[in-house]
């Protein structure tokens, strides 16, 4: 799974994961991830059965993130705040150190 920061078109900064891997089913093995290295805490989970996306707000070092899960697997984090960017650089560096 790469996983890659982005500024979307307002500025903000996202994390990117494409498609993962068959080991990290629907996001969940991400998810763990997020709550072993950054404490993270799940505060709502939204999933269409249709479809198989999914939103998960969580909630680290008391700030709001999002991840959102397309119908396709992709997964996108970001802060709710959008002067959280030290965090979600934060977040992609633990992710990006899982990945190697």
């Amino acid at each position: 799974m790469e996983v890659r920061l982005v500024r979307n078109k307002d500025g903000r900064l996202e994390i990117h994961c494409d498609t993962p891997p068959p080991t990290w089913p629907r996001g969940d093995k991400l998810l763990r991830h997020l709550k072993k290295q950054l404490r993270a805490h799940v505060t709502l989970r939204v999933r269409c059965p249709i479809t198989d996306q999914a939103i998960w707000d969580l909630q680290i070092e008391g700030r709001k993130i999002i991840a959102e899960r397309s119908d396709w697997g992709d997964i996108t984090i970001y802060a709710e705040d959008p002067s959280d960017q030290g965090l979600i650089e934060k977040i992609a560096e633990s992710l990006q150190r899982e990945m190697k």
